[in-house]
């Protein structure tokens, strides 16, 4: 309850995305809740053919709070395959303080100007093993959808 303000900064450093081989370096810092929290990010993408694209990406944030002190680390892989009127998407991505990897997909098909068909999927599983590389994962979570957009201009 009540206001909540932080003040932060950011710089970033990037190439033009538009390049066969694309990067962003930044760092980001200021406050966070009750402390601070500086985020160090690093990204690369490749295209290694038109409508192809493959993006990784590594997060990694120091956070000091009033109630104590962590780190986290995310690792993010994309990949996109972009036609004309068809495109695939995907997303996994891995934290490595609740040990939870998350895929997101989506198909997305462009039947006319403004009336489109999307198919999504969503699928969580969490590490439950007892030692650093274990690789016992469970499903936590998983989804489906499918969406249709109509416009009608008149």
């Amino acid at each position: 309850m009540g206001d909540y303000s932080t003040l932060s900064w950011y710089l970033q450093v990037s190439t033009a995305a538009r390049r066969t081989v694309s990067g962003r370096l930044a760092i980001q810092g200021g406050e966070f809740w009750s402390g601070k929290r500086t985020s160090y990010d690093a990204r690369l993408s490749i295209k290694p053919y038109p409508g192809i694209t493959l993006t990784t990406q590594v997060q990694h944030n120091n956070v000091s709070l009033t109630q104590g002190h962590f780190t986290t680390n995310v690792f993010r892989v994309e990949g996109g395959w972009h036609l004309s009127r068809v495109s695939f998407m995907g997303t996994a991505q891995y934290d490595d303080v609740t040990g939870i990897v998350g895929l997101f997909s989506r198909f997305r098909w462009i039947a006319a100007a403004g009336n489109d068909v999307y198919f999504v999927y969503t699928h969580n599983w969490q590490d439950i093993g007892r030692r650093v590389l274990d690789f016992d994962y469970r499903t936590i979570s998983q989804g489906a959808a499918a969406k249709i957009s109509f416009t009608q201009r008149f």
